[in-house]
């Protein structure tokens, strides 16, 4: 199967999918970036989604400094089975996904909110799946990685926290860290190892940021606006080949473990010092007492 068929059957497919999935009764709301497809049941939650979703592109847009963009369309699901009817049209992407985006058609497949875990953070998904749809705006003609595609949308919808630098941390100490260069165009085959491409994605995408400096980043994001190589690109803005770069991470990730089991244990000591001081306090103010009565007690002998 060659690559322009699977193209064509791709496209095909999702104007399938498309098809099937509007339906008459179907409302829209309109906004000047994007419209979003619900059922009349799904109302309230469709209009909160859709202001938002207005400003989460406005904020992405200048923070990145790309604005030319419109015409996304968003469909929020009905039912947790239609969503895992259509993720599965979609091809092979991990269990836990609550939301998907195809870049291509500039569409995102939303969760309802009703079928999410309550501690769900639903508006930093979906500005994950903006940022997919974004990237892959600026630059129409490459061919994205993988690492770089979910780094770029973990990293600029702030979806990193202590937790999951807990859990990287975890997986570094256990020897669980991936070469990302094999998972260029694929997510990992076990579900133990898809998280943890997630955390060092988003690692490698910000050192990638914190190693040069975010000038040079726009101007990356630049040049892959005008040229179909990604490598090429990435060579020439940073002096370095992908693979370069995914070694030198990669053997940046021990030092960065040291570093933060260190200032962790740190910061502990810092966290136990007021108690020690208050537990000195009074051990001292314990043993002035005692000194104090055993003073009156030898007075009293005295007399």
């Amino acid at each position: 199967m060659n690559r322009r068929f699977r193209t064509c059957l791709f496209i095909c497919l999702w104007a399938a999918i498309l098809f099937i999935t509007i339906s008459l009764d179907a409302d829209i709301i309109l906004t000047k970036y994007f419209s979003l497809q619900y059922e009349a049941k799904d109302e309230k939650n469709a209009q909160n989604i859709a202001e938002r979703f207005d400003k989460i592109i406005w904020s992405v847009n200048r923070e990145i400094g790309f604005y030319n963009i419109s015409g996304i369309k968003v469909l929020l699901c009905s039912s947790n089975d239609e969503f895992t009817d259509l993720m599965t049209l979609s091809g092979k992407l991990p269990d836990q996904t609550v939301a998907f985006a195809v870049p291509k058609f500039k569409t995102i497949t939303l969760k309802n909110p009703k079928d999410m875990p309550a501690k769900s953070d639903y508006y930093k998904i979906l500005k994950h799946e903006y940022c997919h749809i974004l990237l892959h705006h600026i630059a129409p003609q490459s061919r994205i990685p993988l690492w770089f595609d979910e780094g770029f949308a973990q990293y600029f919808a702030k979806q990193w926290n202590f937790t999951k630098e807990v859990e990287f941390l975890m997986d570094a100490l256990q020897g669980n860290t991936l070469n990302l260069s094999k998972y260029n165009y694929h997510y990992p085959k076990y579900k133990n190892k898809v998280g943890m491409f997630y955390l060092q994605s988003y690692y490698n995408f910000k050192k990638l940021i914190a190693d040069y400096d975010f000038v040079k980043f726009q101007k990356f994001l630049e040049m892959l606006n005008q040229t179909e190589k990604f490598s090429i690109s990435f060579y020439r803005i940073y002096g370095c080949t992908v693979q370069q770069f995914l070694e030198k991470v990669q053997n940046s990730i021990k030092p960065h473990l040291i570093l933060a089991l260190f200032y962790s244990g740190f910061g502990f000591i810092w966290t136990l010092i007021p108690f020690l001081l208050l537990i000195a306090f009074i051990r001292k103010q314990i043993k002035k007492r005692r000194v104090e009565k055993r003073w009156s007690e030898e007075e009293d002998w005295k007399l």
